[in-house]
């Protein structure tokens, strides 16, 4: 058994990121990108709430065909985006929706990587309240966070409404996830 673990930290390309050039005009209210097979289930009620309660919306990811038919949202469910085409979305979103696996509120970290893109991105993100989010992100400061749909449906029209405040943590979420770049992250891997 190794006496010692090395944990890679979660790392961006800001670089590759900003170098993506997209229309700065920002054309979709609500982005979700992920998987919602079946493993993903605590995603359906989320999405067919957004799907009931929201016209700008764009709902992309894998695992429809899980999903059982009396979901409306299956309607506009478009597939996965990879690449530069998926930042594109990010970027031309005002807010992104990013929810975690079943269960996922009983692990004491194992946050994904798009709670980093997406920031880099500089779009706003709304994000299930899990215990270990306090670990990367302080809430209402550089991500706004919720616990059931009332509070998200709350929280997503007053950020809709509120465009500076949503620039606000926007740019904060931004400074924040500067210290996850690749060149960031390699340094500090060097030096443990």
């Amino acid at each position: 058994k190794p006496k010692k673990f090395l944990l890679i930290p979660q790392a961006i390309s800001i670089k590759k990121i900003e170098e993506i050039n997209v229309d700065s005009k920002k054309t979709t209210d609500i982005l979700f990108i992920g998987s919602v097979a079946k493993i993903h289930s605590n995603r359906w009620k989320y999405l067919e709430f957004l799907y009931k309660n929201y016209k700008n919306i764009e709902l992309c990811g894998f695992g429809i065909e899980q999903v059982p038919n009396n979901f409306g949202f299956k309607s506009i469910f478009k597939n996965g985006v990879w690449g530069d085409e998926y930042f594109i979305k990010i970027k031309k979103s005002k807010i992104v929706i990013n929810l975690f696996q079943d269960n996922y509120e009983n692990l004491s970290d194992g946050i994904n990587i798009r709670a980093f893109e997406i920031p880099a991105c500089r779009s706003l993100q709304i994000c299930k309240r899990l215990p270990f989010i306090n670990n990367y992100f302080n809430e209402n400061k550089d991500i706004v966070l919720f616990s059931n749909i009332e509070e998200l449906k709350n929280k997503i029209d007053f950020y809709l409404e509120n465009k500076i405040e949503r620039k606000v943590i926007i740019e904060k979420g931004y400074q924040l996830v500067k210290k996850y770049d690749y060149e960031n992250q390699l340094k500090t891997i060097i030096k443990s």
